[in-house]
């Protein structure tokens, strides 16, 4: 069983303008899955090479990392929901809101499956204005 505790100081990452800590305490086989029938992310990840290449394609496409919030967090068993909110400017200098949450499993302290369901309208408009 996860504790809240837990998920909330590896998520917290998210939180601080290096979220790069939160992919290194992925462990190595995991899978994140990046929902949403338009978001050019979208897709099963199973390495951290892949987490961080597509991470690195957003984060090229704006002008300093995204600034997230954790707004709540929910525990029950071996699963989390985590909703957070993100702000980004593109390079293009357009302001986005964006809300995001994150289903999670672990295995002991082992975070070993994320679905991630983001505001894809937003992340195919970054790309798009940016391309």
């Amino acid at each position: 069983m996860v504790s809240e505790q837990l998920v909330r100081e590896q998520f917290a990452h998210w939180e601080t303008d290096n979220p790069i800590p939160f992919f290194d305490s992925l462990p190595d086989k995991f899978t994140w899955l990046v929902a949403g029938a338009i978001n050019p992310l979208k897709g099963v990840y199973t390495s951290k090479e892949q987490c961080l290449e597509a991470f690195g394609q957003l984060m090229s496409k704006l002008t300093t990392p995204p600034v997230c919030k954790i707004i709540k967090i929910l525990v029950t068993g071996d699963y989390a929901v985590i909703e957070m909110s993100s702000k980004e400017t593109s390079k293009a200098g357009k302001m986005y809101d964006e809300l995001m949450c994150f289903v999670v499993r672990y295995e002991g302290d082992s975070l070993v499956e994320i679905r991630m369901y983001a505001d894809t309208a937003v992340e195919k408009e970054i790309f798009d204005e940016t391309s």
